[in-house]
This record gives C-alpha cells, structure tokens and sequence, in this order.
C-alpha cells in the first residue's frame, strides 16, 4: 500500500484540476530529494534525486499549483531542502556548502524550485556568463560525496551533494530559449519530462488544512527513514529490468537525433522512480526493488517516452524548422489559405528561401501550393 504517492494524487485532485500526471510527478520529485543521499540503487550506484519538469501548454494547467502543494509539505516536513533559483554560479556554490542543517540533511541536498523553469534556461544560453552554474549542476545531478571549488581566493567544499529540480514550462517557453547547447550539453537529456493536459474544470483551489496535515504526518515518516540500499531481488524484477532497456536502447536509435539522449536516460529514471516506489510501498521494510515496484515505475516512464518523442514535432529544434513553423502558422492565421505574395511578405524571406520551404513542406504531406495560393493541408 502507498504510503505517500496515492494519498498524495488522490487527495489533492480534489483540490486543484491540474491532471493527475503533474501531482504525481511533483510527490515523486519532493519524494526523491528527500530520499537523496540515503538511498543507494545498487544496479547504477546512483541516488534517487530527480530532474523533473511538468511541461503542459499554459497556465491554464495549473502547474504552480501542482508544485506548490508539494514543496508546501516538503518545506513542512524539511524546511532547509527547498531553494530558489540561486541566480548565479558563486550563489549555487555557496548555497551547496556549509554546516549540518537542523532537519538533518545534507547542504548539498536540495531541491532547486523553477515556478517558471524557462528563467533557469535563459541563464544558459550560448555565451551566457552562468555556462558554469550549467557544468556545476549536470555534475551534482549524480551525487558528490566530497566537492571542492575555488572562488576567488574562497575555498568551498560542498559534500553529500546531489540536486534535484522541480520546475514548469510550456513547449513554447523552451522552442524558444533552446540551444545546441543545452542539448548536447547534457541538461535536457536529465529532465524528466512530465505531460500533462487539464481534462476537468473545478471553480476554485480548495485545499484542505486537516487533510493537508495528514499528507504532511505521512511524508515525515518516509523521510525520517534512515539510509538504506536497494538491488534487485529474485522475483524476476532483475530480467524484468534488463529486457525493457534492451527495447529502450533499440528505440532510441529510431527517435529524432535530439531527443535520443532523453530517451537514453530513460533507464536510470525508471530505477529512480522504481526505489522511490519501493519505499513508498515497504517503508522502512524496502530491501530491494520488487517486480511490482518496477512495473509501477515503467508505467509511468513509458508515459514520459510518449512526450518525449513527441516535442520535435511541437518544438522548432532547429532554425529551419522555427521557419516552417512560421510559414504554418501564417496560413492558419489567413485561415487555412494564403496568397502567394502575402505569404512571400509575411514570412520575411527571400522568394527563393520560400520556395525552399514550401516545396519541403508540400513533400511532407503539409501544404499544397498550385498557382498563387498556398493552402494548409490539416485545415482543410
């Protein structure tokens, strides 16, 4: 039985309509930094700290609230784990080192909280003064026993250390802050990548402060647990495991190039979020990943594949594509058809660049263009 999870999406579906998916995806975020530090997975000698952002398509889907109602009983329970974007790379520094915190955890464990996940991308654009703050954090997004940096003539040694990210963010926000830089450079391919779209209406956040307390009494007791490691156990969960990253590493060679990374990673979220379910299920019991606990884990990665492979085709990767999307999006606005001239001054391209673009999309199925008008396909 769940300890937190369950109760947890359960209970605040009743309060908010932000989609289930966002709840669950933040009690697992919130779960897994406390857990960080204390809890080994043997297969990959990693913790359980996650990068996770809830993705849906404006503010309509309410992913501050779904954040919000996590890190409130985070905060309750630890208060010293939650942090605010640092807002620099000497900040980040300084905030990951220092003494033992009261509530007992580490310094170097936190949790960074972007309400608006696309302030932390700007910071690491091509050229951006942060490029340091980006190194330092892809290398505590596995954890750092001892960490030494030097500052000026200042010597920080930051220990125990793995971060963990909660933040929201819309397909829009990241087509238009990513970068080369950001994909090959090993950020995004450590997001996990949380979908969700608002399915129902409710007229008003109600929280609940009785049953808000009760999600807080069940979080302290799995974060009061003490350290613990988990393998595999002999229930089959170990070839179970083996068989799915085999598929996992045969369908990322079918995936758009700049999401292959994403989907490669995929396998170390599944046993992430596959100890963090033991433990929500076993408490202080959990001595190794059971079959029921990586099942549980692969239906929700298989979810997160889903919405992975699908950006490219809601985010322009590339400049090219940013022009095709603009062409689309200019006829659609026209209505579903556009004239040839006023697309050509529309689009501010040179005649032959449109042409470029619009044979390309006619032969992706698109447009049709005969004569002077253009004509998009999936409006007609």
């Amino acid at each position: 039985m769940s300890q937190f999870i369950d109760p947890y999406t359960e209970t605040v579906s009743k309060w908010t309509d932000a989609p289930d998916a966002f709840h669950r995806g933040a009690a697992l975020s919130i779960m897994g930094a406390s857990l960080t530090g204390k809890t080994w997975l043997r297969p990959q000698a990693c913790t359980t700290n996650l990068w996770v952002v809830l993705l849906g398509r404006s503010e309509i889907d309410h992913k501050s609230t779904a954040m919000d109602i996590a890190t409130d009983i985070l905060t309750t329970v630890q208060p010293d784990i939650v942090a605010p974007d640092p807002g620099s790379y000497e900040a980040l520094v300084s905030l990951l080192s220092g003494h033992a915190r009261t509530d007992g955890t580490s310094p170097g464990q936190r949790l960074l909280y972007y309400d608006e996940f696309q302030f932390l991308l700007d910071k690491f654009r091509a050229g951006s003064y942060s490029a340091p703050m980006l190194d330092l954090l892809n290398t505590l997004f596995s954890f750092r026993r001892h960490y030494v940096r030097q500052l000026m003539h200042k010597r920080f040694e930051i220990n125990s250390a793995a971060v963990s990210i909660l933040g929201g963010c819309t397909p829009h926000h990241i087509e238009k802050r990513q970068n080369e830089e950001l994909w090959q450079g090993g950020l995004f391919s450590r997001l996990t990548f949380i979908r969700g779209d608002k399915t129902r209406e409710l007229p008003l956040y109600r929280p609940n402060p009785q049953e808000f307390d009760e999600l807080v009494e069940r979080f302290a007791t799995i974060a009061g647990l003490g350290s613990r490691e988990l393998d595999f156990g002999n229930d089959g969960a170990d070839q179970t495991y083996e068989a799915w990253a085999a598929m996992n590493m045969a369908r990322q060679k079918t995936v758009d190039p700049l999401v292959m990374p994403m989907v490669g990673r995929l396998s170390l979220a599944l046993l992430k979020m596959a100890a963090i379910r033991e433990i929500d299920t076993k408490l202080g019991e959990a001595a190794h990943i059971s079959e029921a606990s990586l099942e549980w884990a692969m239906s929700i990665v298989e979810e997160i594949y889903s919405g992975v492979v699908t950006l490219p085709s809601e985010v322009a990767f590339t400049p090219e594509m940013q022009k095709k999307r603009r062409i689309e999006a200019l006829i659609e606005v026209a209505g579903g058809t556009i004239g040839y001239s006023k697309l050509l001054r529309n689009s501010h391209l040179t005649a032959k660049e449109l042409e470029i673009y619009l044979d390309t999309l006619a032969r992706e199925g698109r447009i049709e263009h005969e004569g002077t008008s253009v004509v998009l396909l999936e409006l007609t």
